[in-house]
């Protein structure tokens, strides 16, 4: 009997494993000590694996009292640890033992759900590590690819989806874990493919695709509910309903949280329990539901603060929320409940340094706070997203136009004459003001929903007749802004090596020339000509550091971008033709001369430059 439950124990099927192992210890009776301890061991672990962690606890220590001898394997502790939400006692306990515990996997190929390195991979992803998850996973992965160990690649491949997650490379995780679907498949453990699919989960809740998120969360269910495991049951749970929160399906959000919360509780994972306290919070504070929230809101912070769980909140860890400005309003609203109010406030300061302090010491801002990030595209056509939604409704055609403008002139306050001037110079000074009036009230209302009638806006402020688009630092990301700073960074860079990915960091934000979709607007030329240079200047430094490097493809490939741009950028044909020269293509350094001479010669009546000639001589012998 106990061979037929371990073979369910290896394929995690832990109900049919139960009935077995407790037919098994009935017969052994009280006699066999050391026996009916191993046997509480296996009945513990499979315990842990319906998802009754806790219970699990008790049947390994039951087993330590009958036999002392049979301490609970150290993978097997830290496992029940991390199901009971002991976060950061399981990775101290890994990390202390890890060494010795390397040593036992070269003797003996482990399970894939035992392996320590993913079970720390786990654990750090838990804690908002994705640094430590990756190179754990990637251990763990070479490992399972060592043994040609199906299942542990598996895992390993899971385990970094979830890190390549937190590194917001979704392309990379989306990968990884339909390769670990795959490599599920192929062994036959349907169990395996329950964790990757949470991640799809997560996934697509990432995107705004609510329909694809339910549907793959039914179907990892739907396996969890043919193995047993309530554990993971309640994390596909919380996932999805975290997704629903982002995504503003409210209902949906708050009936997923209930089904997560019964199971976390059954399990006795308080980790999963803060969670679900983080997302009920979340959900009800984005519905207007404050009075409901509070109990949610004191329930996150006690208990964030009595298990050390501080990491949930200001790290991006798989549950915590990828914009941490939606935070904001829940730890503002903490700021209200006596209990916590000083513990919310350390959070704000911690989470927003440069504008921590106003968020706690304006508690009266807590309603008008969108609780998102901005996103703004400023190059190529203008875009904006209120998070994770593209504002499309804008109420008034010119309300797009007035946030350019405030954008382009951010630096300074616009008089309310300078701004009509601008906007509507065709018309009288009181129609033009008509005008202003209702745009600027369409273009608050785009941006800011739930803003109250008549309550000041968050993001564009006022000071008289004067106005300026002003939010609180870290809640708007501009394109531009990003553009500027990684550019200044890389110039001043000393090391080529890392200067250049700083610039192609900095160039991939390009997409186009500066609100191309506003081409004939005076006020932006100065600007849009300005980010021009700037883009061409860097490109070509880029692909000089490049072809220093000796990666000639991509300094050649980069230089045509410019000349793309403007064929008349006499020093990128020069790197051109040395380019072509270390390649050896005489023939292409010749014909980069030719073009560079007639686009000159027709664009501008000039002649090329001497150094450019000298280079061709060079080429040419003659």
């Amino acid at each position: 009997m106990q061979g037929q439950a371990q073979v369910y124990l290896d394929t995690v099927r832990p109900a049919p494993a139960a009935q077995f192992l407790k037919r098994a210890l009935k017969l052994l009776g009280r006699a066999h000590r050391e026996e009916s301890a191993a046997l509480l061991h296996l009945l513990g672990e499979n315990t842990a694996n319906r998802g009754r962690a806790s219970l699990a606890a008790k049947l390994h220590r039951a087993a330590e009292r009958v036999w002392p001898a049979a301490q609970t394997p150290l993978l097997t502790a830290a496992r029940v640890q991390l199901r009971t939400g002991k976060i950061v006692q399981a990775r101290v306990r890994l990390q202390a033992e890890l060494d010795t515990v390397a040593q036992a996997v070269q003797e003996q190929p482990p399970e894939a759900h035992r392996e320590p390195l993913m079970l720390l991979s786990l654990l750090a992803c838990w804690m908002g590590e994705p640094e430590n998850a990756h190179a754990y996973a990637e251990r763990g992965l070479q490992r399972g690819r060592a043994i040609s160990s199906p299942i542990v690649e598996a895992v390993g491949e899971i385990r970094l989806g979830h890190s390549l997650l937190l590194m917001q490379d979704e392309v990379a995780a989306a990968a990884s874990y339909e390769r670990a679907v795959q490599l599920a498949t192929t062994f036959g453990v349907a169990r395996t493919k329950v964790e990757p699919l949470m991640g799809q989960v997560l996934l697509a809740g990432n995107r705004g695709d609510m329909l694809g998120a339910e549907l793959v969360a039914r179907e990892a269910l739907a396996i969890v509910q043919r193995t047993g495991d309530e554990w993971m049951a309640a994390l596909l749970w919380l996932a999805l309903g975290a997704v629903a929160v982002t995504n503003r399906r409210l209902d949906t959000a708050l009936d997923a949280l209930g089904e997560a919360e019964a199971r976390f509780q059954t399990s006795g994972d308080m980790y999963g329990v803060t969670a679900v306290h983080l997302w009920r919070a979340l959900a009800l504070v984005r519905s207007d539901q404050n009075e409901a929230a509070r109990a949610d809101v004191r329930g996150l912070l006690r208990l964030v603060r009595e298990h050390d769980y501080d990491f949930l909140i200001v790290r991006r860890t798989l549950f915590t929320p990828r914009d941490h400005q939606m935070l904001v309003p829940v730890l503002q609203l903490g700021l209200t409940i006596p209990e916590v109010d000083s513990y919310a406030r350390e959070l704000l300061v911690h989470l927003f340094p440069a504008s921590g302090s106003l968020y706690a010491t304006q508690s009266n801002r807590a309603l008008a706070h969108p609780g998102v990030t901005l996103h703004i595209q400023m190059f190529g056509q203008f875009r904006v997203w209120s998070g994770v939604e593209e504002v499309r409704v804008w109420g008034r055609e010119k309300a797009r136009l007035l946030l350019q403008l405030l954008i382009t002139h951010r630096a300074i306050w616009l008089q309310r004459d300078q701004i009509v001037e601008y906007l509507w110079p065709d018309l009288g000074l009181r129609a033009a003001l008509n005008q202003f009036k209702v745009t600027l009230h369409a273009l608050m209302t785009a941006l800011e929903p739930r803003r109250q009638a008549h309550a000041p806006s968050f993001y564009i402020q006022r000071n008289g007749t004067a106005y300026r688009f002003l939010p609180p630092p870290d809640s708007v990301v501009i394109d531009v802004e990003t553009f500027e700073r990684v550019l200044e960074q890389a110039d001043t860079g000393t090391d080529p090596p890392q200067r250049i990915p700083l610039y192609i960091e900095a160039l991939a934000l390009y997409h186009g020339d500066y609100v191309s979709d506003s081409l004939y607007e005076d006020w932006v030329c100065p600007v849009r000509d300005r980010l021009l240079r700037r883009w061409l200047q860097s490109a070509h430094t880029a692909a000089s550091l490049l072809l220093d490097e000796g990666q000639l493809v991509t300094a050649i490939q980069l230089s045509e971008q410019v000349l793309a741009r403007d064929p008349c950028w006499e020093v990128t044909y020069q790197l051109l033709i040395r380019a072509y020269v270390q390649q050896g293509n005489r023939a292409q350094a010749l014909r980069t001369y030719k073009r560079c001479v007639e686009i000159l010669a027709a664009e501008l009546n000039l002649a090329p430059l001497p150094q450019t000639t000298q280079m061709i001589t060079a080429v040419h012998g003659s």
